[in-house]
């Protein structure tokens, strides 16, 4: 049996910028306008998500468009907890010249499946520090459909 859990919910407001343009070009382009206010409706109905399916023991990201769940499916490795924890990077970049470089630090709450003989684990998704509630949602929905614990790391 296969199991969905949505990451991003559909929003009607993701298309409304296609749709505008669409109804504008109406009367100049008509073909041009039919092909913005259809990509506005699949890009208003889409969603990301996570599918596992426990019988062939795999799992895929995938994102929903026009009826069809499009993503590749991997093997799920053997999962003894789901993990949410806080994470940060340094980001370097230069600015052009060679001794001239700024450091930037990417603050993110990661989502991964913890496996045995593994420190890092299986990465499942990155979410924005403003998302907390999404996240714990998320990773207690996928630790539900695995059957294993959900734990969230105190500095989340």
């Amino acid at each position: 049996m296969v199991y969905s859990v949505i990451i991003t919910p559909r929003r009607l407001s993701r298309g409304w910028l296609m749709l505008v343009f669409g109804l504008l070009i109406c009367l100049k382009a008509p073909p041009l306008a039919a092909l913005c206010i259809g990509w506005a409706v699949a890009l208003s109905f889409s969603y990301e998500g996570i599918e596992v399916d426990l019988s062939d023991r795999r799992y895929r990201h995938f994102t929903w468009l026009l009826g069809l769940a499009i993503g590749s499916w991997q093997p799920l490795p053997p999962v003894q907890r789901v993990v949410l924890k806080a994470h940060s990077d340094i980001i370097t970049s230069s600015t052009g010249s060679r001794t001239n470089y700024t450091s930037e630090r990417y603050q993110h709450l990661t989502l991964l499946l913890s496996v045995p003989d593994s420190i890092i684990g299986e990465v499942i998704r990155e979410f924005g520090t403003g998302q907390n509630a999404q996240a714990i949602a998320v990773g207690q929905q996928l630790a539900d459909v695995l059957q294993v614990p959900f734990v969230v790391m105190p500095d989340v």
